[in-house]
């Protein structure tokens, strides 16, 4: 099966987030909080819209940093569930490119 070209493909949007909080989250914790902040915020079709993609090898545990990628349509969407999570830190983008070596930049 051919690959589609890439003007066909989904246009992808990768986040540098960071966690503001007195307590360290697991990667299995920041993933559910991700993903119960956009289902609340916009229910099943928000969140299969979105996308996100939480990339394990870029997650830090010490700095409580990680990176996701979403679709590019839904980023602003994205960003607003965060703002409203049910979490007692804070939780706020550092950085947003449209490639993974843009992010490394910083």
């Amino acid at each position: 099966m051919k690959t589609l070209p890439k003007s066909l493909r989904k246009k992808k949007r990768y986040l540098s987030l960071k966690i503001d909080s007195e307590r360290k989250n697991e990667f299995s914790e920041v993933v559910d909080i991700v993903t119960s902040a956009l289902h609340n915020f916009s229910g099943e079709k928000g969140l299969s819209e979105v996308e996100p993609w939480l990339l394990k090898e870029k997650f830090d545990y010490t700095n409580q940093k990680f990176v996701v990628r979403v679709n590019r349509d839904f980023e602003n969407e994205f960003r607003a569930a965060l703002a409203l999570a049910d979490y007692e830190g804070i939780i706020y983008t550092e950085k947003v490119s449209g490639t993974l070596k843009g992010l490394q930049d910083s």
